[in-house]
């Protein structure tokens, strides 16, 4: 009734609606010809205080289309203070099997005090965190009062596959 109206209008009136941060459906350059982790697509800037102390993430969703079938193909998502991979942690995580042509991965993190967290480790193969898990769940160090990386990469088994990304919704 009108009561469930005034409940939404108060709602959003409080800034309680998803806001983009990254919404990039534009195809990267492909990446073939290497069996080494490859950057694919730009570094992502997640700029200082864009985050409280208790907020959320979504990586709504990071896809990808492989051509061939020769090999698999692990696509992940890294974070880093700084933009570069080289010291990065693995967030996310998920292989394509050699005759899957594309996939698309989601997660939820939870950004708690200074911790980074979600239902399912960085290093976990696992398309969404909709699931029940054995493993312990990812939680790592995040300041949210410092600028932020996050990196798409991909890892072919076989150098003569390739692979784009095809889109990447994050979303807080």
């Amino acid at each position: 009734g009108s009561q469930g109206t005034k409940d939404t209008s108060e709602w959003v009136n409080a800034n309680n609606y998803r806001q983009w941060l990254v919404k990039d459906t534009t195809p990267t350059t492909a990446v073939t010809g290497t069996t080494s982790l490859t950057k694919i697509g730009s570094s992502i800037l997640i700029p200082a205080n864009t985050f409280s102390a208790e907020d959320v993430m979504i990586l709504e969703g990071v896809s990808f289309e492989k051509t061939g079938t020769a090999g698999t193909c692990q696509m992940r998502i890294y974070h880093n203070t700084s933009n570069t991979l080289t010291g990065a942690t693995s967030i996310a995580s998920f292989s394509m099997a050699n005759s899957n042509v594309s996939a698309k991965m989601a997660r939820t993190f939870e950004i708690y005090g200074s911790l980074l967290k979600a239902r399912v480790s960085g290093s976990v193969n696992a398309l969404s965190d909709i699931a029940a898990f054995s493993n312990a769940p990812l939680s790592i160090s995040f300041n949210p009062a410092i600028d932020n990386y996050f990196f798409s990469t991909v890892l072919l088994s076989n150098a003569s596959d390739s692979v784009t990304r095809t889109q990447l919704l994050i979303s807080k």
